[in-house]
């Protein structure tokens, strides 16, 4: 089984390269279905379980998604959606059908820039555990055991700019008991993308042979399906409408519609509606919580009478792949906008967008084509219409003295037309008044720095730079401003690191050493090069570990080794070269290790009599007690692992 689905992928690519006969084998075979819905065929499909659609979010959209088609869904509903990825995507779903079905689907798509498109594969599998068997005579005999499955490989990929195709080649298997019938299939799509935010598509699932179960051979449940979609922004969120007409084999033709409303791409509201639907009024209802990577889907289907479907998704997305740059992302942005400006008709938007792209990218071929339509449409309509209009605006912006938002009327207008002497006359007023305005703003700069107000004058200076970039004037006041800053904060800086370094000292004096030493550190922090505050932070670490070495010999002379143990190391954390306390330290030690190691022999030998006595669970209490004394006492150790064997 595994490896003719092996063989089915190699075939994905070479009927790629030949895309063009997919595309007319696709008409053909929608005219070919729309014939057998209308003649009513009598016959019905085996094999309906690959008519349950996958997906919470194409579900609670009523399976409205042909025209959509924008995440690893597409596997089932449209291919060609996949060449649309941009990243790694995996899901997976479960739904609870009721009456004992439970219908699961893992599926994967990993765009491939070396294919120039994108791969992906699933599995779905439904389980019904409760068929009650009966033998001919009408008596129950044990359950049923039923399953289908299906294993899929898709590719899909550009074959002309905003126009994909995808083909998902498919194996398929039903078991009822012992029984079991297989067979292939092959699901055929289109996706094309307008400018306008309009997405039109058209798929044709389950073409193959009919699967023959024990004698009988019945056809698979072929459909062919035609949808749209249409994407638009609504008050900063994003709303998707959605409608697709189904052509099925053995069934009424109907019309799913499904709507999706996305808040800050957080939360998804999605309702939808089947026109055709024997269970129930058609109405299905979902629930999204999305993030950059993982996104959690809820879909409702009422069932009347019948128990209620739940369908639960888990969609996670990863990888770069074909992740852009910052400044790629900037460009796509830019001719997205110019292409709608464009076909809304907004030439001169249109053409901002393209020329702001050509001066960053002068080779980017789709801006320059853009940008050729857009001249030739100006020329083709009423140019001089559109330069008064905005000739008009930029003179009402400057008598009002808006003369930034003026020059950007007039700079548009000389856009389309260089050599419009108007238009260049009110540009060079403009900028004389900037002149006459910075100069202003220059001579209070200049006031502002002499009265010592550096922070007022720089700002200032800033100012006329915004204006006039290169009035070199201003540039050097810059730097000398900046210049007298940086003195100033130096002298704050040290008279801070005075006032830490004096307030230690007084510390010093009143024998507080550890607030003396916290001073003369962040003295230090300050301003480095204090040699007093080194000096003094030193004599005060010495105070400090003079009276953690007078504790520790009062430990010692108690014989309270362990605390004289931790006094000694006090001392060394603040005078390392202290070589009384390191004699004694090492003193200390050694007699606690061997106090340690008496006790610990003596609690190996009570553990032995307990031990001999029965009573091991009070052995081994007192071998781990010796080990914790003395971890090196091999006896302990040995006596307490064939203890603790015994206990089990």
């Amino acid at each position: 089984m595994f490896f003719r689905v092996i063989r089915l992928f190699h075939l994905c690519y070479s009927l790629f390269n030949k895309m063009k006969k997919i595309i007319i084998s696709l008409i053909t075979i929608c005219c070919f279905v729309s014939g057998i819905a209308d003649a009513k065929s009598a016959g019905t499909a085996g094999a309906n379980f690959l008519t349950i659609g996958i997906g919470a979010r194409p579900m609670a959209m009523a399976g409205a998604f042909t025209g959509l088609a924008d995440d690893v869904n597409s596997i089932f509903w449209n291919p060609a959606g996949l060449a649309l990825l941009d990243r790694n995507e995996a899901t997976l779903m479960h739904d609870e059908m009721g009456e004992g079905i439970r219908y699961e689907f893992l599926g994967y798509a990993h765009p491939f820039p070396e294919l120039n498109g994108t791969l992906a594969g699933s599995i779905s599998y439904l389980n019904i555990s409760e068929i009650q068997g009966y033998s001919s005579g009408g008596v129950k005999t044990d359950e049923i055991k039923a399953n289908d499955y299906s294993m899929s490989m898709a590719y899909s990929r550009e074959i002309i700019p905003k126009l994909s195709g995808g083909i998902n080649l498919k194996y398929i298997r039903e078991r009822l008991e012992d029984e079991n019938a297989s067979t292939q299939a092959v699901d055929l799509g289109l996706l094309y993308l307008s400018p306008w935010g309009v997405g039109l598509g058209l798929s044709m699932q389950n073409i193959g042979p009919g699967l023959e179960f024990i004698s009988e051979k019945d056809p698979l449940p072929r459909n062919l399906k035609i949808g749209t979609a249409y994407r638009l922004g609504l008050l900063g969120n994003r709303l998707i409408i959605s409608a697709d007409g189904n052509f099925p084999y053995d069934e009424n033709r109907y019309i799913c519609a499904g709507m999706e409303y996305m808040i800050f791409d957080l939360i998804g509201l999605r309702v939808g509606y089947r026109s055709e639907d024997d269970l129930e009024n058609g109405l299905r209802f979902g629930l999204g919580l999305a993030s950059k990577n993982l996104s959690f889907d809820y879909a409702f289907l009422p069932r009347g009478d019948f128990q209620d479907s739940h369908r639960i998704s888990l969609t996670l997305r990863y990888g770069k792949v074909y992740e852009y740059g910052i400044a790629e992302r900037d460009i796509d942005e830019h001719l997205k906008k110019g292409e709608k400006y464009f076909h809304q008709g907004e030439l001169l938007k249109a053409y901002r967008e393209f020329n702001s792209i050509v001066s960053v990218c002068p080779g980017h071929k789709d801006a320059q084509d853009y940008m050729a339509k857009v001249r030739l449409k100006i020329e083709e309509s009423d140019m001089n219409r559109l330069i008064s209009g905005h000739f008009t605006k930029g003179k009402q912006l400057y008598q009002k003295g808006e003369l930034i938002r003026a020059k950007e009327e007039f700079e548009s207008i000389l856009n389309i037309s260089p050599e419009h002497n108007e238009a260049m006359d009110y540009i060079s007023r403009i900028d004389g008044r900037f002149e006459e305005v910075a100069g202003s703003i220059f001579a209070k700069g200049v006031s502002d720095f002499e009265e010592g107000n550096y922070d007022t004058a720089i700002r200032e200076m800033e100012r006329v730079l915004t204006f006039n970039p290169e009035h070199s004037q201003a540039q050097e006041y810059v730097s000398l401003i900046k210049e007298k800053q940086r003195k100033i904060e130096e002298i704050k800086r040290k008279q801070r690191a005075e006032t830490c370094f004096n307030t230690g000292v007084i510390y010093y004096k009143r024998n507080k050493w550890s607030k003396a030493q916290s001073q003369f550190e962040e003295a230090l922090e300050i301003d480095p090069e204090n040699k007093d505050a080194s000096a003094y932070l030193i004599k005060t670490k010495e105070k400090i570990a003079g009276e953690y070495y007078e504790q520790a010999m009062k430990f010692y002379e108690k014989k309270d080794f362990k605390t004289a143990i931790s006094k000694f190391k006090d001392v060394l954390k603040f005078t390392p070269d202290h070589t009384k306390a390191k004699s004694y330290l090492a003193e200390a030690t050694k007699t606690l290790k061997e106090i340690n190691r008496k006790e610990a022999e003596t609690c190996n030998n009570e553990a032995l009599k307990e031990y001999t006595s029965g009573r091991i669970k009070k052995a081994v209490e007192l071998w781990e007690k010796a080990l914790r004394l003395d971890p090196e006492l091999t006896d302990a150790q040995v006596n307490l692992e064939r203890a603790k064997k015994e206990l089990k």
